[in-house]
């Protein structure tokens, strides 16, 4: 089963992987054979995906000085989920603010521990992109 459209490709610390998306996600595909999309199982967040999103809204807290300057506006964050389904290799990949930046990246890795993703049936690491939005209330 493929998982998502390819929509393009990533760099990360000087290797180009293919970019795949799927429920409004962006995932990147790393393991031995780069060439391979095709994934019996993605990882999964340990309360479903609709649940990853709100785990992450009651987790942001928005940083006192972006709010008092109004800095808002999207931070991509990649990050792996590695074999153990444990986060690793968190990166900022689009910056607003060093401040939304370090508090996007907190909250990502302190995230739970995922159900892995798997092909022939053996864990493999997953990389994703994710974005997060500080929006101030108008």
């Amino acid at each position: 089963m493929i998982y998502g459209q390819e929509i393009g490709t990533v760099v990360i610390k000087g290797d180009t992987f293919p970019t795949i998306s799927k429920d409004g996600l962006e995932y990147v595909i790393i393991d031995s054979d780069t060439s391979k999309l095709i994934r019996e199982t993605m990882p999964e967040f340990p309360w479903g995906q609709d649940n990853l999103i709100k785990y992450i809204q009651s987790e942001l807290k928005y940083p006192k000085k972006a709010w008092r300057n109004k800095i808002q506006g999207q931070v991509n964050v990649s990050f792996l989920i590695n074999e153990q389904g444990l986060v690793d290799s968190v990166l900022v990949l689009k910056s607003i603010d060093t401040e939304l930046d370090s508090e996007a990246m907190r909250v990502i890795k302190q995230m739970p521990k995922w159900t892995p993703g798997t092909q022939d049936g053996k864990p493999v690491n997953v990389h994703f992109t994710f974005p997060i939005n500080f929006r101030l209330p108008k």
